[in-house]
């Protein structure tokens, strides 16, 4: 494998310049065995270099070793129902692979850099999260999804937040957490019902689901409020989830009972690391605080955690 020393690298879109130890190109399952296993040659932390759409400090601070995955981005061999890729394979070259064999795979330009790898570790982990009380005895409700919008509630989001918070301060990530607020609900329940209020809310959390990347995780945070956790994601980039949320929910009816109804939300954003966070907790209490300050405001509503 190639292995490069001692270099500057810089981001896709050139925001950072990041200054490794150590920058490896592994070819083989047994080149990435040997960078894990060889602190001496392959200083920690390591870390994969960031997928092209990401605007977040994906390789994270100076030193450490990078892994270039690109020459791992290749697929070994095609039968009638499976592909067999290595470790580096995108999402792009797949489906073009499959489009040249006359099969249907789409991808969208978000997400199509992203090697499959990552994006099976992220399926795993919102499975993890929405999946983990499956298991209780037959007709007991599951206390980790709210039965009307399919959402994870309160503990699947105690427990990703745990998750994201430990990640991005062990590896230098950043990662946000958004607070949304349905700011038409009691409107909606006090002239039309509370059914359809309920109607509101199903297809809200829909759209809002939509909107979203495989990694991000959307819960029911309240009665009429949603968080969303956003992995490697700046306070940049949370803004621009809050624009596309608020330019979809404006589009088209959520229900078709709803037809005049176009609810709007306030947002509160708090965006790790954050002085005043030392722990997930701190950090729900800075976004409540932004969601206050938003719910405060006219035009634009969105409360940034100071």
């Amino acid at each position: 494998m190639d292995i490069k020393r001692d270099v500057a690298i810089k981001s896709w879109d050139g925001t950072w310049t990041y200054h490794p130890k150590v920058i490896a190109a592994p070819e083989s399952a047994e080149d990435l065995v040997e960078i894990l296993t060889d602190e001496v040659r392959f200083p920690s932390p390591v870390r994969p270099a960031g997928s092209m759409h990401s605007t977040a400090r994906m390789n994270g601070d100076d030193g450490g070793t990078i892994v270039d995955m690109t020459k791992m981005n290749r697929i070994l061999h095609f039968t009638d129902d499976t592909v067999t890729v290595e470790a580096g394979a995108t999402y792009i070259v797949v489906s073009d692979a499959l489009k040249d064999r006359g099969l249907h795979f789409h991808v969208t330009t978000e997400i199509g850099n992203v090697n499959l790898v990552a994006m099976a570790t992220a399926a795993a982990r919102a499975l993890r999260g929405t999946e983990g009380s499956r298991g209780g005895h037959p007709g007991e409700a599951d206390s980790s999804v709210d039965p009307l919008t399919g959402c994870p509630t309160g503990p699947v989001l105690d427990r990703r937040l745990g998750e994201e918070f430990e990640r991005a301060r062990r590896y230098a990530l950043s990662f946000s957490l958004i607070l949304l607020d349905v700011d038409a609900l009691a409107g909606v329940n006090e002239r039309l019902g509370s059914e359809a209020g309920d109607r509101l809310l199903r297809g809200l959390a829909a759209r809002v689901r939509s909107q979203l990347r495989l990694p991000d995780l959307l819960c029911r945070y309240g009665g009429d409020e949603f968080a969303i956790v956003l992995p490697e994601t700046g306070v940049d980039g949370a803004l621009r989830s809050v624009a596309r949320i608020r330019e979809a929910l404006s589009a088209t009816p959520l229900d078709p009972t709803l037809a005049g109804e176009r609810p709007r939300v306030s947002a509160g954003i708090v965006t790790y690391p954050h002085p005043a966070a030392d722990r997930p907790d701190d950090l729900v209490a800075l976004v409540e605080a932004g969601l206050a300050r938003a719910k405060g405001q006219s035009g634009e509503r969105v409360g940034i955690a100071e």
